[in-house]
Formats: structure tokens, sequence, C-alpha cells
């Protein structure tokens, strides 16, 4: 009797014990920083490095799982890429597309954006680092792909790395 009353008592304790780990593990987790804010820097693709500029939007509240949703506006400058004489000359190329933000600070985004004779499909996959412990995004870099298609003339493809820091508000 005295055994199956140990018995009880270890088992319970031990349910005790997955009750306080799984609820831990079902809390909403805080965003690892506020991406949302005004971005320059560039791209590079080859020996070019073209200018980049963006405006992020992310919901940064506590989110399970720990994934965060936004927007990201992207201006690519393709003025400084040598196209072929026989396509229409692109200055800079805007698109809002949508993202998210993981934990561990990898921000994605994913979209097309078509004008005239032209779509673009863009994917930007990179990591945010909040560098002052501010709890803002300082600084987001990592890897961009354009796909270029144009009326008329066979796919085009640009990738390469991209940086970008934040603009410092003059409050």
């Amino acid at each position: 009797m005295k055994r199956r009353h140990s018995l009880v008592v270890l088992a319970l304790c031990g349910l005790m014990i997955l009750m306080t780990i799984g609820a831990n593990e079902c809390q909403p987790v805080p965003a690892p920083f506020n991406a949302s804010g005004e971005y320059m820097g560039a791209w590079t693709s080859g020996g070019d490095t073209c200018d980049l500029d963006a405006t992020l939007s992310m919901n940064s509240a506590p989110a399970l799982p720990p994934v965060w949703g936004g927007n990201g506006t992207f201006t690519f400058d393709l003025s400084c890429i040598d196209w072929p004489d026989e396509l229409p000359p692109l200055g800079s190329v805007t698109s809002t597309i949508p993202g998210a933000l993981d934990e561990a600070g990898n921000l994605n985004y994913a979209g097309v954006v078509c004008g005239t004779p032209y779509c673009i499909t863009f994917a930007v996959n990179g990591k945010g680092v909040d560098v002052d412990d501010d709890n803002l995004m300082d600084t987001y870099d990592g890897t961009y792909s354009l796909s270029f298609a144009f009326a008329g003339f066979p796919p085009a493809t640009a990738s390469g790395q991209f940086e970008l820091d934040r603009v410092e508000d003059n409050e």
C-alpha cells in the first residue's frame, strides 16, 4: 500500500512537471525586435552595386507560433544595370510584398510586381539584428533573387547580396 501511494505521488509530480513545461510552451513569444521602419542600403549583382530602400511594417506583438507577419515595400534601383539595348530602360522598381519574421531574426519576403511591359518576381531573405538592444532592428542583410519577364523576351534573373541599415529618426 505504501509503495502504491509513493507511485501515485511520483506520477502526480511527473504530471505536474509535464503540465508546467507544456503550459510554458503555449505562451505567446515576444518578437526578437521591432522590424518596422525605414531602411537604406544597397544590393549587388555581379560587379554592380545599386541603391536599395525599404519600408518595413511588422506586427511585433507576442505571437504563437513564434512567427510575425508584415509587409515590406522595397525599391530596387535598376538604372545601374546594363540592359540589352532592345529592352526598355528601367529606373527604380517598387514592390510591396508580404513577409515573415521568426524568433531567430530571419526575415523573408516574396512577391510579384508587374508594370508595362514587365513582371518581376522578388524574393528577399535575410537576418535582422538589433545591434544596440533597443528592441529595434538596426541592420538587415542577406540574399535576394529577382526574375524578370519582359514581353517578347526570354526571362532574365539577378541574384546576390543586399545590406540595409535603419534610417534614424531625427525627432
